[in-house]
């Protein structure tokens, strides 16, 4: 019985080494993109800092913060945000772009980048007669889940509490 207890007690320890974000580590753009650090914020709210580590880029020192995930309902999904302007006077001032990184289930060694937008837009077409509203359309037959990172290294461990 005393062994079982210890045997439990060592997995439950490791359990809340390994414990955090399956998407936190280091990752690599696809398509020769750059290298990303995604770990969690010192804030304690949840927040995962998305830091710039290396890329082509070379006027982004290593460590600059570029934005930030959000874990959803979903498990592997995160709502995330990138600062538009990252050298600029505006900084994280000067927007965001707004992207979901998707882990599939039992993957955590990639993610998939599905960007998306947040505005509002006023369609002029709408105020001509109802034969001209549907002149031009935009259509984009890329598919979707091209986009992603894959992982860096090994995942991880993160201390217990």
């Amino acid at each position: 019985m005393i062994r079982a207890a210890t045997v439990i007690t060592a997995l439950a320890a490791t359990a809340a080494a390994w414990a955090g974000q399956p998407i936190e580590g280091d990752w690599q753009v696809l398509g020769g993109g750059p290298e990303l650090r995604i770990s969690a914020d010192t804030d304690g709210d949840g927040r995962l800092s998305i830091i710039w580590l290396d890329g082509g880029d070379m006027s982004l020192p290593e460590g600059t913060e570029m934005g930030y995930a959000v874990p959803t309902a979903r498990d592997g999904v995160y709502d995330c945000y990138a600062y538009s302007d990252l050298r600029g006077e505006l900084g994280r001032e000067g927007g965001k772009v707004h992207f979901v990184a998707r882990m599939d289930e039992g993957d955590t060694d990639s993610f998939v980048i599905e960007p998306y937008d947040r505005k509002i837009v006023f369609n002029l077409r709408m105020l001509l007669p109802l034969w001209y509203r549907r002149a031009i359309d935009v259509v984009d037959e890329r598919p979707r889940g091209l986009d992603g990172a894959r992982r860096i290294g090994s995942r991880p461990r993160h201390n217990a509490l």
